[in-house]
């Protein structure tokens, strides 16, 4: 629906900047993306007097200490719906898809020794990070009209993709998907997400009932994750251990990336927090990583749905004044206590935009 009227509008034309000095712009919108995080990350000092929020609730009843390894067909169909080429990439996309029978093998073998050794190899750990304008309507020459694109060779793509998988087998499994959760999940969309909740409030009009709906805003949210709490989260809460855990940590630790503008480039930086969501897993591991704050909601007796970092928290009341001032006293209760456990897990509510 949201591609039809996008198409209206005519072809979308991603635009990237075009400046005389492109080797020193690309050195200021490394030192900008990486500050923005940063800059944000340092208010997480004023929460240091908060509680910290209860440990991890174990959701799992079985393990996942090794992935299982992949299969020449399974590296094939992967591989065939890969479209797009990184500059990193020794043959375009096309290319790999005309060789894909001699090439497979020899990716079926890179990949499975990756999961056996529960390491991501160093070299497919480095990010091309393009700056794409937000709106055509953002002026050009500043630096905050640009979202960081990240782009990653085509095995990266393939051994994350192989993984994911697995993940989702195993979080599907032990029953541990977040049924409220529209993103990165078969036959769900923004389609299934705005349906649902509408349909949740035409149902409660029916019922001659007023409805509360908070539409809560994050910051960065992608880049702002902290990974020793992610890490501790998929050991604790989903049951990954041993190589799994092993080949996770080796994915998210000491990645690197640069900017790219033409055919300049800035310095290599290294990235300490964030799942990027131009990676595979990166959503993914989001939807992980968040899947808590489901929890709390339901203590308070609310409802949620989410698409990936868009939630939308409501409540019904009947039409009356006292049940008004209860309901508006549940939901602020529970904002509150979502955004003490957003603090201690490197997130950030936009209050302008909540």
């Amino acid at each position: 629906m949201f591609r039809l009227l996008r198409s209206l509008d005519g072809q979308r034309v991603q635009q990237q900047p075009e400046f005389r000095w492109a080797a020193q712009e690309c050195e200021l919108f490394s030192r900008y993306f990486r500050g923005k995080i940063d800059n944000l990350l340092s208010g997480l000092q004023y929460f240091n007097d908060i509680d910290r929020p209860s440990d991890e609730i174990r959701c799992f009843t079985d393990c996942i200490d090794v992935f299982d390894q992949t299969t020449n067909t399974e590296i094939t169909a992967i591989c065939s719906a890969t479209k797009k080429t990184c500059v990193l990439d020794p043959l375009p996309a096309n290319q790999l898809t005309d060789n894909i029978t001699h090439i497979v093998p020899a990716i079926t073998r890179v990949t499975n020794t990756s999961l056996d050794e529960g390491v991501m190899p160093k070299l497919l750990k480095h990010a091309i990070v393009r700056p794409l304008l937000k709106k055509p309507s953002l002026d050009k020459d500043t630096l905050s009209s640009y979202r960081p694109v990240s782009n990653l060779t085509q095995l990266s793509k393939v051994i994350e993709k192989v993984v994911a998988l697995r993940i989702m087998t195993h979080v599907s499994d032990q029953q541990m998907v977040e049924c409220f959760q529209s993103a990165y999940r078969k036959n769900h969309s923004t389609e299934t997400a705005l349906l649902y909740v509408t349909s949740a409030v035409k149902t409660a009009m029916d019922k001659k009932q007023g409805t509360i709906l908070l539409l809560v805003d994050f910051s960065s949210t992608f880049d702002t994750i902290n990974h020793n709490i992610l890490i501790r989260r998929l050991r604790l809460r989903y049951g990954f251990v041993g190589k799994a855990l092993d080949w996770l940590t080796s994915y998210l630790k000491k990645r690197t990336q640069r900017v790219v503008i033409g055919d300049q480039s800035s310095s290599t930086t290294t990235l300490t927090t964030g799942v990027l969501q131009g990676y595979v897993l990166g959503p993914l591991l989001f939807s992980l990583y968040v899947q808590p704050i489901g929890d709390i909601i339901r203590a308070h007796g609310l409802f949620f749905h989410q698409y990936a970092d868009d939630l939308q928290v409501y409540t019904h009341f009947d039409l009356t004044h006292s049940a008004l001032v209860a309901a508006v006293k549940q939901m602020e209760d529970c904002l509150d206590e979502v955004k003490v456990w957003m603090a201690w897990n490197s997130m950030f509510m936009n209050d302008g935009k909540t």
